[in-house]
C-alpha cells in the first residue's frame, strides 16, 4: 500500500519524516521522499510505504531538518544510543 502527500509550501514540521527513510528521488522541479511508517503497536503500519513530494528548493532545508541526530528523525533508534 502506498500513500502520497504533495506539499507546495512546506513548513519545517512538514519536512519531518515520521518513519524509516527508504529512498529519495529527485525530479526536475521537485523531489520525492519514500519512507516506511513505524508502528510497534499496529503491525499493518509497517507495511505502508508513504511518499512525500516537496519543491526542489526545499532539498537543502529537508536535509537540515532531518539530519539532526539530536532530533533523531532520520534513523529511528533509542535515545540512549545517541548519548554514547
Amino acid at each position: 500500500m502506498e500513500k502520497q502527500k504533495v506539499y507546495h509550501k512546506p513548513t519545517a514540521a512538514d519536512l519531518i519524516i515520521p518513519g524509516m527513510l527508504s529512498k529519495i528521488k529527485v525530479h526536475y522541479n521537485s523531489f520525492s521522499v519514500f519512507y516506511q511508517f513505524e508502528g510497534f503497536e499496529k503491525f499493518e503500519h509497517q507495511l505502508i510505504i508513504c511518499e512525500n513530494v516537496y519543491p526542489i528548493s526545499y532539498l537543502v532545508q529537508f536535509f537540515k531538518v532531518n539530519g539532526s541526530a539530536e532530533k533523531n528523525y532520520f534513523v529511528i533508534r533509542p535515545k540512549e544510543l545517541l548519548n554514547n
